[in-house]
């Protein structure tokens, strides 16, 4: 018998003090229990609705009872207690775990959306559209966290690590994980989780083919259904929409001219810009105004941790750039940009002068010729001042006073003056252009964000375009200074906005937004021209209120994404209520396919319209005007497209169809039959946009085709349809990157159909000539139909190559050089053409006529250098 006791009380010594070690993967907490009872000896008594559900995955090697007890229980919400040897009771845990912060990308801009989870269970929660979360969970050990988000890496988190910093930064996932912020063409733009959107973020772009620069402006003209048919940053078409239908923002401040140097260089710094956000067809009811695309740019919205600057200077201009913390609660943004072309015309300066103010180029001479292949003859017997200078300036100041509010204030001034004169020595004839260009403005932004589930914003903005333009041809003779022609041009835009915005998170998968606007415009413009004795004015002064409301719901679960909202916009001026319905659908049938298709109304109430005759006379023939709800009406547009995608292993290939209709386009007119000098019309834009692009580890490359159509209708001008003057059919494109050690390569082809352009039909004698007519004015050139022949054929070729001189990241300032070639083999490219009469009556009965045609050419090759200094 005393044996007996003697081998009990080692079993219960033994048992007191034994080491486990077991493994457990998703076994029900009641089984862990009973294997613990069996091959231990451990009781826990506990009532079973508390571990209904709970699954343990857990691995213990050579712990204690109390140890592997806390283990087993982690992530869950219980507690154990110790009623005496190897006997426990269970109960809820009395430590609670209180948490909030932000999921950040790794460049600091929040997340939304992001999916929390306490490892191993079904509980947590999401991020809100804003990217803060809060949680509050009990369990006796700090529970882990995991996170995922679309493209990211996974990331598990102790709680006791979010505690002390609960700001965590995802690291991005470009191509591995199966979902993915996935990379667009090249590095810095990606595909958004609304397939139809784009991301840019130009600090992350590489090399852009041709230009020094990461210009926003520049690299959206690669994307399919985008092009500029005069290749400059401010005549951007989106899907055959001009480009006054284009909403363009910085900060909520509207841009109204968003080019330097005649659209030659973007008016935005690209230093300030943080992310922009491209849409080509429907995008949310917030935004409205316009029936084209949306380029919604902004600066950073946070505390940087340190401080940043940059410099640098091409063979254009000087730029400089500062990001700076000024206290924890408070940063400054500041960039400022000049040319010094009054300073060194450099041979890249002289390049674009030649091409924005090039001389006349002579297709043909005779009889009124019109063959394309002719590259034209220059006259050289021209002398030329031309002084252009250009600047602008963009600040931001962050306030932060906590994780829920955020205040910043943001201004602008953008700034073009140009006096350019040309002298003909051999009729003493003088040419003069005076252009005056500036848009500033400012915007102060409110942030606050209530609760997890619900945000408010608040937007001030202001902004005013100034545009002055005079032209005038003048000739000299016997002393006597003589006007042929004038041209003078002036024009304001007003605008004062308040936005109030909230979203709602009603949960993981349904979010509701809306908000009220109230906007101020007013615009004024004044042009009067005169050839000899004909003379033509219009002038337009209008100002209007807009109250607009507007409401969208985002549902995502699943493989479906749906948007649906509407604006509804009473304007003032025009006494009229419209209502734009707009629906987004999205369904992905893998991770690697999607389809797509969206429907909108828009409207615009402010617009540029064109002085369009069959000449296409001249330099900034665009003047923006304002609905009065008679000779200036509300344009609309309806748009309707659909798509797919198709995305795998650094594959990317889009199609996409689409159609808007455009009514009420205005444009100036000369035709005397029209009272208030302005033709009305209708457009229809139709196309099919393909992208394929694959990417091997540093090398990317991709193609992209467009095959579209832009028609008008103006039974004022034409009996019949005719092609849009920036039409081009067939637009091809070839991009290619790659990063080789230090280096940085870009390059970029295209081809595309020749513009549209009216021809010369026929020179007939003038029946009523007036009073002592010169021998031009005794006959008149009669055109073809309006826009029924193309220019000859597009093509060329640009190359970037960048270096970064030291390639240790640790180091606290950068140095990178550059040079760019555009248009490389020098590719003599018809920008337009138009016609002008000479008449020789030496011989009365038999007189000298000559017809010709004059055509202007796009830019030629054109070198370029840039030195690049970085400080972080």
């Amino acid at each position: 018998m005393k044996q007996l006791f003697t081998v009990f009380l080692f079993l219960n010594i033994w048992s007191a003090n034994c080491q486990i070690t077991e493994e457990f993967s998703a076994l029900p907490l009641a089984e862990v229990f009973d294997r613990l009872d069996k091959k231990y000896g451990i009781k826990i008594s506990y009532d079973p609705a508390l571990i209904e559900g709970i699954k343990c995955t857990a691995l213990l090697k050579d712990v204690s009872k109390k140890e592997g007890l806390k283990l087993i229980l982690k992530n869950t919400q219980l507690s154990f207690l110790r009623v005496k040897s190897n006997y426990y009771s269970l109960q809820p845990s009395k430590v609670h775990w209180k948490i909030s912060g932000y999921i950040l990308d790794p460049k600091g801009i929040p997340l939304p959306f992001a999916k929390l989870r306490v490892r191993y269970t079904n509980i947590g929660t999401h991020s809100n559209d804003k990217g803060f979360y809060s949680f509050d969970y009990t369990s006796d050990l700090a529970p882990e966290i995991e996170i995922t988000v679309f493209g990211h890496y996974r990331k598990i988190v102790s709680a006791a690590l979010l505690k002390k910093a609960p700001n965590i930064k995802m690291r991005q996932n470009i191509v591995d994980y199966p979902e993915v912020l996935v990379e667009y063409l090249t590095e810095g733009i990606y595909a958004d989780q609304e397939v139809s959107a784009l991301s840019i973020r130009p600090k992350e772009l590489g090399a852009l083919p041709g230009t020094t620069e990461p210009d926003v402006f520049q690299l959206v003209q690669s994307v399919p259904g985008i092009n500029s048919a005069s290749s400059t940053v401010n005549e951007i078409q989106i899907r055959g929409g001009t480009a006054d239908q284009n909403r363009i923002l910085w900060d909520g401040i509207p841009i109204y001219h968003p080019g330097h140097f005649n659209g030659m260089i973007s008016s935005i710094n690209p230093n300030i810009v943080h992310q922009a956000n491209l849409h080509r067809g429907t995008y949310s009811p917030y935004y409205g105004g316009k029936v084209s695309g949306l380029m919604d740019l902004h600066s950073i919205d946070f505390i940087p941790n340190k401080f940043k600057a940059n410099a640098s200077v091409n063979m254009l201009q000087a730029d400089a750039f500062i990001e700076t913390p000024l206290s924890k609660k408070t940063a400054l943004l500041l960039s400022f940009r000049r040319s010094y072309m009054d300073l060194w015309k450099s041979p890249t300066y002289k390049r674009y002068a030649q091409r924005v103010y090039q001389e006349t180029a002579i297709l043909s001479e005779g009889e009124y010729g019109d063959d394309p292949d002719f590259d034209g003859e220059s006259l050289n017997e021209f002398e030329v001042y031309n002084e252009f200078i250009y600047s602008d300036i963009n600040g931001k100041f962050i306030y932060k006073p906590s994780d829920k509010t955020l205040f910043t204030f943001s201004g602008m001034l953008t700034n073009n003056q140009l006096n350019y004169s040309q002298n003909v020595y051999e009729n003493q004839e003088e040419l003069t252009n005076d252009l005056s260009t500036a848009n500033y403005g400012f915007s102060t932004h409110l942030k606050h964000k209530w609760n997890e589930r619900w945000s408010s914003d608040l937007l001030a903005s202001f902004a005013r375009y100034n545009y002055q333009y005079n032209f005038q041809i003048s000739s000299v003779y016997e002393d006597i200074t003589e006007i042929e022609e004038y041209v003078e041009k002036s024009n304001v835009v007003l605008h004062s906005g308040l936005n109030w915005s909230n979203s709602f998170l009603i949960n993981a998968h349904n979010i509701f937004a809306f908000g009220y606007q109230f906007k101020y415009n007013s615009v004024n413009y004044g042009i009067q021209e005169s050839e000899d004795e004909d003379t033509f004015s219009s002038l337009g002064d209008n100002s209007g209120v807009s109250n607009v409301l507007h409401l969208n719901y985002t549902h995502k679960k699943g493989k479906w994404l749906a948007k649906l909202g509407a604006r509804g916009v009473y304007m003032s001026a025009a006494s009229a209520l419209k209502l734009e319905p707009r629906a987004y659908l999205q369904y992905s049938v893998s991770p690697r396919l999607s389809f797509k298709t969206s429907f909108g109304l828009q409207n615009q109430f402010i617009s540029q319209i064109d002085q369009l005759d069959e000449q296409q006379l001249g330099l900034s023939n665009r003047v923006w005007v304002m609905v009065d709800g008679t000779d200036i009406p509300i344009v609309g547009s309806r748009l309707f497209d659909l798509g797919a995608v198709f995305k795998a292993k650094g594959w990317y290939v889009e199609l996409e169809a689409y159609r808007k209709d455009m009514s009420n386009i205005v444009m100036f007119s000369d035709d005397i039959a029209l009272s208030s000098g302005l033709a009305r019309g209708d457009g229809i834009s139709r196309g099919i946009d393909l992208l394929v692009k694959k990417r091997w580890k540093n090398y990317r490359t991709w193609v992209s085709y467009s095959l579209s159509e832009v028609q008008y209708n103006f039974e004022d001008l034409s009996e019949e349809p005719f092609f849009a003057p920036f039409n081009q059919t067939h637009t091809l494109k070839w991009g290619s990157s790659f990063k080789w050690r230090g280096f940085e390569f870009s390059s970029a082809f295209k081809i595309a159909s020749g513009k549209a352009y009216t021809p010369l039909a026929d020179v007939v004698e003038e029946l009523e000539p007036g009073p002592d007519p010169s021998p031009n004015e005794l006959y008149n050139l009669v055109y073809g139909s309006l826009f029924s022949r193309k220019l000859p054929l597009f093509h060329q070729l640009d190359l970037t190559v960048m270096y970064n001189v030291f390639q240790n990241p640790d180091r606290p300032w950068q140095l990178k050089i550059g040079v760019s070639f555009f248009n490389v083999y020098n590719q003599v490219n018809v920008l337009n053409r138009t016609y002008d009469l000479e008449v020789d009556i030496d011989d009365p009965d038999n007189p000298l006529i000559d017809a010709y045609a004059i055509d202007k050419y796009y830019l030629g090759f054109t070198p370029n250098a840039v030195i690049r200094i970085d400080f972080k």
